[in-house]
This record gives C-alpha cells, structure tokens and sequence, in this order.
C-alpha cells in the first residue's frame, strides 16, 4: 500500500515538475497564445484519471498515462482506458481546465486593471 502512494505522489511530483519546466517555454509565446497552450497543457499533464493495477484501479495523472503509455508502446490503448471510466472523465477534463484557467489567469496576469498615468 505504501509503494502505490509513494507512485502516486512522485508521479503528481513528476507532473509539476514537467508543467513548471512549460510554464517557462509557455513565457516565450506571444500574449494571446499563452493561456491556451497553458490550459491545454495542464488538461493533458494534471487531470486526474485512473489506472487499472491487478485487482484495483489506482488514481494518477494522465500525463502519467500518457508517459507510460509512450514508453511502454501501448499508447494506443489510452482512448479505451478513458473510455472505460468515461464518466469520471466527462468530470475531470472541464473541472481540470476551469481550475488551471484560473490560475493561469492569475500567473499570466489576465483580469488586472492598471492605472493609466494622466
């Protein structure tokens, strides 16, 4: 039990680590763009989604799905998955998007009205 949370946790480590090192590039695109790749890359890296294991399913990112899967050659196999527990999913990617709009909007600095100087 305790190797299954310690998976989780580095794996949720992992993510934030990958959507930092994004943040960094997502800087790079122009003003209009960044909110979009942001939230789109967030969606892919951070929803939560479930993982089959021999007996149970265990809860992790999708990136992680999406990691494993690329690595493992099965990514083609990812669609079924999220087929299977397609409710849990219908959830997740809107609620996943809405919470990292919102941050996004706070990290990119979206909705902050400035004082003209006059």
């Amino acid at each position: 039990m305790t190797f299954i949370i310690a998976l989780i946790v580095g794996t949720v480590i992992l993510m934030g680590f990958m959507s930092i090192i994004a943040l960094i590039f997502i800087d790079r695109l122009p003003q209009k763009n960044r909110m979009t790749v942001f939230v789109i890359i967030s969606i892919l890296l951070l929803t939560p989604s479930v993982a089959p294991v021999t007996i149970a399913a265990i809860p992790v990112p999708l990136g992680a799905l999406i990691f494993a899967g690329i690595m493992g050659g099965f990514l083609h196999e990812l669609p079924r998955l999220i087929a299977v527990f397609w409710v849990w999913h219908i959830i997740a990617f809107p609620i996943t998007g809405l919470i990292f709009y919102f941050v996004g909007a706070k990290v990119f600095g979206y909705g902050r009205v400035s004082k003209s100087a006059t």
